[in-house]
């Protein structure tokens, strides 16, 4: 691999994950970001990218745009800068067949796109998965690491990490637990991209 990997941040809201995926790489050369892309033009994560040598892209869906035409809009960005692999940090839209396939992976069969999801998949699939997990009866929850595919939650899964629910203590400390091992999990995330580019030819 003789340059870097180019990575586009999807968010939608306060951007815990996308500031510290940035903040994890700061001094990485191997990794460039070149552009976060938010669909809020409200997100919190907006005023938290100074620190960053980034450009920023809020990029909604006009009325009465097709979602075709919206995802060929967030495309033509990607495409302008040569973007190699997209990481999902609480984007709220569905990413559609069509936009998925032009990040497909073919030699490995998937796609280029990352999501991290709060639960342990296959349970806990969709919005809110600390959420769903702690008012589960479940012991344990966790994180996953997966790749996008065309159905909600279900792609590949690259790496899981658990978390034991103490409901002695209420869900903010579940939700701060998550988060940190959310945090641990970054390293797996850029190894195992830089494992698979290495792998490209």
């Amino acid at each position: 691999m003789e340059s870097k990997v180019k990575i586009a941040l999807f968010a939608s809201g306060k951007g815990s994950n996308a500031i510290n995926l940035l903040r994890y790489t700061l001094d990485d050369n191997r990794f460039s970001f070149p552009i976060v892309i938010t669909d809020n033009p409200d997100a919190e994560i907006i005023k938290n990218l100074s620190d960053f040598d980034l450009e920023l892209f809020v990029i909604q869906r006009n009325k009465n745009e097709t979602k075709y035409n919206y995802e060929r809009r967030l495309l033509y960005i990607l495409n302008k800068f040569n973007i190699d692999w997209v990481l999902l940090a609480g984007f709220m839209k569905i990413l559609s067949p069509y936009f998925i396939r032009r990040f497909y992976f073919d030699k490995f069969n998937f796609s280029k796109i990352v999501n991290i999801h709060p639960s342990l998949l296959p349970k806990f699939k969709g919005l809110n998965g600390f959420e769903q997990t702690f008012n589960s009866n479940d012991s344990i929850g966790g994180v996953t690491i997966h790749h996008v595919n065309e159905s909600i939650d279900d792609g590949q899964i690259i790496a899981q990490a658990k978390i034991d629910i103490d409901r002695s203590k209420d869900f903010s400390f579940f939700l701060e637990e998550g988060k940190r091992i959310e945090h641990q999990l970054y390293p797996i995330i850029f190894n195992y991209i830089l494992h698979k580019e290495s792998n490209v030819c």
